[in-house]
């Protein structure tokens, strides 16, 4: 592994990062603000920060795929 994989890596994991905050600012902004009829809203915010976590947090895709020797 080398520093440029290690950057890139870093790099996408602060991408995720910023992702999930702005998902989340959203969540709690309609969570505040729409006070009848947000449950829609907030399952369609909740669902793409469900799978980034699923996906580069919780590295489900490894599952599939089979070890290295």
């Amino acid at each position: 592994v080398d520093d440029k994989e290690i950057t890139r890596k870093f790099r996408k994991g602060l991408y995720v990062f910023i992702g999930l905050l702005i998902v989340e600012v959203a969540e709690y902004i309609i969570g505040v603000r729409v006070t009848s009829g947000n449950f829609i809203f907030m399952v369609l915010l909740a669902a793409p920060g469900s799978w980034l976590i699923v996906h580069y947090f919780m590295h489900i895709k490894e599952l599939w795929i089979p070890p290295e020797e």
